[in-house]
């Protein structure tokens, strides 16, 4: 499997690509924080700006429940940071959700063997 490179406006997959209409299955390791994934990865498709970073003020105004936003672990200079109050989506963050999206799209069929890139 080949990496999907650091280029977040060009190769990677985009949020309109990740199928959000079921659980990210495995992507992070804990239910929760795959659940958050989820919401933030909502949250970029309805702004409609790729991977831009994003307000802890914008994911609590898109996201009611009262008690607000819980980041479960993702807010960890691996899959996102916090850079001077804007939530930066880090490469890592993009591959792990689209990992599901990448072995349903990128699977060939060969004589009847499955083969992924």
């Amino acid at each position: 499997m080949t990496d999907i490179g650091v280029d977040m406006n060009r190769e990677s997959p985009q949020p309109n690509d990740i199928d959000t209409s079921s659980h990210l299955w495995s992507t992070f390791g804990h239910r929760e924080t795959e659940i958050t994934a989820k919401w933030i990865v909502r949250l970029c498709k309805k702004r409609g700006t790729g991977w831009a970073p994003f307000t802890r003020e914008e994911i609590n105004e898109f996201y009611t429940p009262s008690d607000g936003f819980w980041f479960n672990g993702l807010l960890n200079d691996v899959w996102l940071a916090d850079v001077n109050g804007q939530i930066d989506i880090l490469p890592e963050f993009v591959r792990c959700v689209s990992e599901p999206f990448r072995y349903e799209k990128l699977s060939i069929s060969v004589v009847g063997k499955e083969f992924y890139s």
